[in-house]
């Protein structure tokens, strides 16, 4: 994905351990701070995919201009960048997230028991009869 004018960064196809490090990174902000802000917390979840997702990059210099290799410790000084971050941010961690929160939302559920169900039910051929005596015959009925 271009970045800028000749930086690219590319990125690993989504998959659960990308996202498992989005909501590690989520989690140990929560662990520090309970009280800590939705989008402190929404943050940390988008910085711990990119810093899982973050497989190379490629016109990205220092300084002086050097290029830069892709290590851990350079992919987190990139994504100190508030354009880069948030460019990468809309287009990588959004969807994911987008994705995730789909398969998280309860199915509606049905307004009635299938035919196979109700095919497999015994129903009764008529309603109890709350008059009947207690009977050794019944002996569910008898007091406990």
């Amino acid at each position: 994905m271009e970045i800028a004018d000749g930086a690219k960064v590319i990125l690993r196809a989504p998959e659960p351990s990308i996202i498992a490090a989005g909501r590690a990174e989520a989690s140990k902000s929560l662990l520090d701070d309970a009280d800590v802000p939705f989008h402190t917390a929404a943050h940390a979840f988008s910085k711990g995919i990119l810093l899982a997702a973050v497989k190379d990059f490629t016109g990205i210099g220092d300084a002086d201009g050097e290029p830069l290799e892709c290590t851990p410790e350079n992919v987190e000084l990139l994504l100190r960048d508030i354009f880069v971050f948030d460019r990468l941010d809309a287009e990588y961690v959004v969807p994911i997230a987008k994705r995730e929160e789909e398969k998280n939302v309860s199915a509606a559920s049905s307004d009635g028991t299938t035919e196979k169900e109700t095919a497999a039910q015994t129903i009764a051929d008529s309603p109890a009869d709350t008059n009947e005596p207690l009977t050794e015959a019944n002996p569910s009925m008898e007091d406990s």
